[in-house]
């Protein structure tokens, strides 16, 4: 019995061991976005110590999101609740609806709670020989070592540049959001499309406002979409009582947003400990309001290669989920270039 008991034992401590050693004990972040942050706090909870590289002192942007059960189910996991977020429902599923100023000051609220370190920089570049990476700052430059580097640094991505992986083009656009007041008691999101010779225009609505999504036709030179033009594509399109409100009660507009279709060729190098995640790894037209949903498939990919670490194969297994993700993307976008 004290042969068994003491057998028991030493397996207990070496699974144990074993699973301190499955996940990096530092984990450096570059990117401040929903796919940065959801990364930093995954990595977090999986019980690395995490540092999160973010070149803007506050949350801007204004682009409204829609986010699947899957993103809804992440923050439920994360404790994380969204603020000013809406609650919705399309066609019997929840959606959520939040600016994504709201989700990511949320999301950064969560990550500091736990402990992540946040530093206001910007990535300058690897340090050759070594698992460091250079850091810009208010301060001077900074090297941070890492066991991991998560490049969530969006389609311009200086991480994927300075790895030299190729971002493949398939396709780019203009797109237009604008954003009125409507009133819609069932709660539930509603979608309508009408044909329109030279863009695409989707009409949204939810319970407080109605979004119109815009954006150029493939095969045409692209044209300039501001707040005038939306009025008059919409116009056009049929929706002449919203024109008219676009006009005249309008709470905002997007204009003239780029849209690309790209790829990276991989999405992570093993010799230097990189993964890349969201608009670093692809990136897709919003129109399909695909882009943030995106984003949350990547961050359980990452998550599930911090459990996996250092499997000699994680990285291959993590290129091929994320192959099967960007590809599901890029076929749903394609026909919109």
């Amino acid at each position: 019995m004290k042969n068994t008991s003491h057998l028991t034992l030493s397996l207990f401590f070496l699974l144990g061991t074993l699973n301190l050693m499955a996940s990096p004990s530092s984990v450096l972040i570059i990117g401040g976005g929903p796919t940065g942050l959801g990364a930093a706090i995954e990595a977090r909870k999986a019980g690395a110590d995490v540092t999160l590289v973010e070149k803007r002192a506050t949350y801007t942007r204004q682009n409204a999101l829609f986010l699947h059960p899957l993103a809804l189910g992440l923050f439920e996991k994360w404790n994380a609740p969204i603020f000013l977020m809406k609650d919705l429902e399309f066609k019997g599923a929840s959606r959520g609806f939040v600016l994504i100023k709201d989700l990511e000051a949320s999301l950064a609220r969560q990550a500091n709670e736990i402990g992540i370190q946040r530093i206001e920089g910007e990535f300058i570049d690897f340090v050759e020989g070594s698992h460091k990476a250079i850091i810009q700052t208010t301060d001077g430059n900074k090297l941070l070592p890492y066991d991991l580097l998560v490049g969530a640094d969006g389609a311009h991505s200086q991480v994927r540049k300075k790895l030299g992986i190729d971002f493949h083009s398939l396709g780019e656009s203009l797109g237009g959001l604008s954003v009125i007041p409507a009133i819609n008691p069932e709660k539930e999101i509603t979608v309508e499309i009408k044909p329109h010779p030279e863009v695409f225009v989707k009409k949204v609505t939810i319970p407080s406002s109605t979004l119109f999504f815009i954006q150029n036709q493939p095969g045409r030179s692209l044209k300039t979409i501001n707040q005038s033009e939306m009025i008059q594509f919409v116009s056009e399109a049929g929706w002449q009582e919203e024109a008219m409100k676009m006009e005249k009660e309008g709470l905002f507009h997007i204009e003239n947003v780029p849209v690309h279709l790209q790829r990276a060729a991989t999405f992570s190098d093993s010799a230097k400990s990189v993964i890349l995640l969201g608009d670093a790894a692809s990136s897709a037209s919003f129109y399909q309001g695909t882009g943030a949903n995106f984003c949350f498939k990547t961050i359980q990919l990452a998550a599930e290669l911090f459990r996996s670490l250092p499997q000699e194969d994680a990285y291959d297994r993590f290129n091929h989920d994320m192959e099967i993700e960007v590809t599901e993307l890029i076929n749903i976008s394609l026909p919109l270039f």
